[in-house]
């Protein structure tokens, strides 16, 4: 299933199911992007912005954001609908965009995850991400008890040189 699938950039008329899908995802953080945010982001240059669609219902279950600066690419956000999580398609989506920096020289990828989210720490991990650090206190939470309290959690940075 997943050789049926396709990356194409984001366009203005994916917005909105971007940003349910980034609700959805994050809606308990504080750092979540709301719509204006996405289109912000739609007018930077040195900016990729990718969909990943299934092709038999052109719907889109997942999108990666990530800056380029010289020859260092910085992950911001890969996210797969949570109906098809665990199947695979967030490995092989970010495999797919990791070849694609290859062939344009970039030399490394850095990103940042929450310490607790195994999953994600695992994804990275299974393709070649090292641990290079910790950020301290890096993500606020939404209190589940408390809407107006956040509580902090550390990041671990992490990094793939190609």
């Amino acid at each position: 299933m997943i050789r049926q699938l396709i990356i194409e950039d984001l366009k203005d008329k994916d917005l909105h199911c971007i940003q349910n899908l980034e609700n959805e995802a994050y809606s308990h953080y504080s750092n979540s992007w709301d719509i204006n945010t996405f289109k912000d982001i739609l007018t930077k240059k040195d900016l990729y912005v990718f969909k990943i669609l299934k092709d038999n219902k052109n719907k889109i279950i997942g999108y990666i954001i990530l800056f380029i600066v010289d020859n260092i690419s910085e992950l911001h956000k890969i996210t797969i609908d949570k109906h098809y999580q665990g199947l695979g398609y967030g490995s092989w989506f970010l495999m797919q965009i990791i070849n694609a920096l290859q062939k344009q020289n970039i030399e490394e990828i850095i990103l940042e995850v929450m310490k607790s989210n195994v999953s994600a720490i695992s994804l990275y991990q299974s393709c070649g991400f090292k641990r290079i650090g910790e950020r301290k206190n890096y993500y606020k939470i939404k209190d589940l008890n408390n809407k107006n309290k956040f509580n902090a959690e550390d990041a671990i940075v992490m990094q793939l040189k190609l």
